[in-house]
């Protein structure tokens, strides 16, 4: 219903207001405004980024996707749980593609099964993602080579 939204908000905003209230409101509204523009920018800025991304995935060589979990791979679960980021949400914004993911069938080192890890620029995406939530743990390795990715020297 995003009609009724609007048509509501037009119809507050038609209604007689002093002068400070309306100028109030007008700039918060231009502030909501300049933040949705800002999401859907970063939304944009990371769905090319994976497209971008599976091309390159589909050009490098087969990783190993069975037997126990590579090195280079952090399983997705433990390294939500080590950030205090709820299963839930990771696997809506996983199926949304915020961040790339391994997908396999490996054996973390403790003999848990692994069905998605995360590569060092998965861990960069997921700090990215992830550190300005409230609950968010950092860990001795934050920011896990996020400022590498921004600065261009990862």
């Amino acid at each position: 219903m995003p009609g009724h939204v609007q048509t509501a908000a037009k119809q507050y905003l038609a209604e007689p207001l002093s002068g400070h209230v309306q100028v109030e409101m007008e700039q918060r509204i231009t502030a909501l405004e300049q933040r949705v523009q800002q999401l859907e920018h970063l939304v944009e800025e990371l769905l090319s980024r994976q497209e971008t991304s599976q091309s390159r995935q589909a050009a490098k060589r087969r990783e190993r996707t069975t037997g126990p979990l590579p090195k280079r791979f952090v399983s997705l679960l433990a390294f939500a749980r080590l950030h205090n980021i709820a299963e839930s949400t990771i696997q809506t914004h996983m199926g949304m593609g915020l961040f790339p993911v391994e997908r396999g069938t490996w054996t973390d080192t403790d003999g848990t099964e692994v069905k998605e890890a995360l590569d060092a620029k998965g861990r960069a995406a997921f700090y990215q993602l992830y550190r300005s939530f409230p609950h968010f743990l950092n860990c001795r390795h934050c920011s896990h080579g996020y400022q590498d990715n921004v600065s261009g020297q990862g």
